[in-house]
Parts: C-alpha cells; structure tokens; sequence
C-alpha cells in the first residue's frame, strides 16, 4: 500500500485507557500528523466507523476501507508539507479488533497498544454507561453481572492480542500509569521506538492531567476472576 512515503501510526485499547492523552503525546512531534476530523472531546477518529464496526467480516471487506480511509486522512495534509512528516495516524479503541489486520496491511505500520489497571477502568464514568449497554442489549448469561462481564471483555481483548504481538517490533505496549509515573521515560521510549527525533518533552508531558485518584481508584474492585491478564499485563490482583 502506497502511502506518499509516510508511515501510519495507530492507538487502539479498551474505552477508558486515556488514549486521549496517548495521541496528545504524538501531536508533541512535529514529524507526526494525526487526523484532523475527528471528535472534539474524545479525539477518535470519525471516519474510522468506516471499518471499525466491522470486526467479524472478512479482511477482504475490511482491507480496502482501511486503505480509503488512510488515504483520506494523507489528503487532509497540504501536499507541500508531505516532506515535513515521517508518520500519519489516528486513534480509536477498536483498533485493536483489526490490529492483525492493520500490521498486515501496512509494512511500516506501528501499533501503540494502550491499557489501563482494569480496576482504575471499572471505577469511572465510561465503565458506568458500559453496564447500561450490556444490561439493554440482553448480553448477559444468567446471574452474571456487568461488572464481571466487562472485566471478563478486558481481559478478552487485551492479553490474547498482547501475547500474539509481544515480540512484533511494530506493536508496542503501553500502560497508562507508566505515563503517570515516569512520564519524561516513556515518553522518550515512545518516540525512541518510532524513531521520531523530533519532539516537545514539556509539551507531550503537559497533557497529562490525571484526576488525583488516577492511580489509586478502584482498589477495591475483585480482580481475581481474570488473575492470568491482570498479572501477565502488569497489574496486581488486589
């Protein structure tokens, strides 16, 4: 896939990882340009739905929305400054439903990996409205309840996906707290990895503006039901 000589650089996770501050961090670089429609608040991409929906169809429907859709974000670059940039990208959760699909596709693609301690996830506003939808759309099995469905759907997504890629030197981890903890660190492995040499440390470091219970929220939460991810990602089964 022809993509002007730029390489795509891609953000997928679970809803409520803080990928947000993850492609804030990618706007610190001025060789990285991410996709400029997208939604104010939550900064996903909007034309992504594209093919995003579409997890169980086969790549052969997937693969040439994804190429449009790539080719849709190189056009909003004014073709006088394609020189300027090293990468394009977006970001979006359900990227990683297509991650197999997207390293595939593109032989230069890098895919950041976003997770959060899924206990910090199950403590906040988004996991909330989370339990509505299963609870409307009929997914639960009898006596199961939301809370244990959508730990169950974490650690579903992210350890089979983690332990497929783990050694792919285009997919790379990252944890949100590693973001909070040892910001200037990571944020230098990040780019590091990308072989960005250009970048704002101040500026990528300024977004981030965790609430104070960032770390600590959800201590709480029983984790023991899905021990093998939470231990194998890095977290502690409280």
């Amino acid at each position: 896939m022809e993509t002007k000589g730029l390489s795509p650089v891609v953000i997928g996770c679970s809803g409520g990882s803080g990928s947000r501050a993850l492609r804030d961090i990618l706007e610190a670089s001025p060789q990285i340009f991410l996709d400029q429609q997208c939604s104010p608040n939550s900064k996903d991409s909007k034309a992504s739905k594209s093919f995003l929906g579409l997890r169980d169809e086969p790549a052969e429907v997937r693969r040439p929305l994804i190429a449009a859709f790539m080719h849709f974000i190189l056009a909003q670059i004014p073709p006088e400054e394609h020189t300027r940039y090293q990468y394009f990208g977006w970001k979006n959760p359900r990227n990683l439903h297509h991650v197999d699909l997207l390293l595939e596709l593109h032989p230069r693609l890098r895919f950041l990996h976003l997770i959060r301690n899924p206990a910090a996830i199950a403590a906040g506003s988004l996991w909330q409205r989370g339990q509505k939808k299963v609870k409307q759309r009929g997914l639960l099995a009898p006596q199961q309840d939301p809370d244990t469905f959508l730990l169950s759907k974490w650690a579903r997504f992210n350890l089979p996906i983690w332990q497929k890629y783990k050694d792919h030197p285009r997919y790379r981890l990252v944890r949100y707290e590693d973001l909070l903890t040892n910001g200037e660190a990571a944020v230098h492995e990040i780019f590091a990895w990308l072989g960005v040499a250009q970048y704002d440390v101040q500026q990528a470091l300024s977004v981030l503006t965790p609430s104070h219970d960032a770390l600590t929220r959800g201590s709480d939460i029983d984790l023991s039901g899905i021990a093998e991810a939470v231990t194998s990602l890095g977290y502690r089964v409280a």
